[in-house]
């Protein structure tokens, strides 16, 4: 199915809002050093988590465009995934 012109991803109704808190991308999330030893992964703990929020977000709204119309939670997640994974790629999303 092809997308309207006028039909705006859950992507960029998710970049939208986070424009409108004001808040970045991982923002309020401890300002702690990963611990000596971790290598680094609390950092990856939090882009996962950010990437996991962003899809959340972007699964309601698609649920939203049909109208909350009873469908497949699974398939509205996946397709939220696919759209935050391109805006990931594409820079449209602050992944730091």
């Amino acid at each position: 199915m092809a997308a309207s012109p006028a039909r705006k991803s859950a992507a960029t109704k998710v970049r939208r809002r986070e424009g409108q808190t004001g808040r970045k991308a991982g923002a309020g999330a401890s300002a702690k050093a990963p611990a000596a030893g971790k290598g680094g992964q609390g950092g990856r703990r939090r882009h996962a988590r950010a990437a996991r929020d962003y899809i959340e977000v972007a699964a309601f709204y698609i649920a939203e465009r049909r109208g909350f119309v009873p469908g497949d939670p699974m398939a509205d997640w996946l397709e939220a995934q696919a759209e935050i994974d391109r805006a990931i790629a594409n820079g449209q999303l602050g992944q730091r």
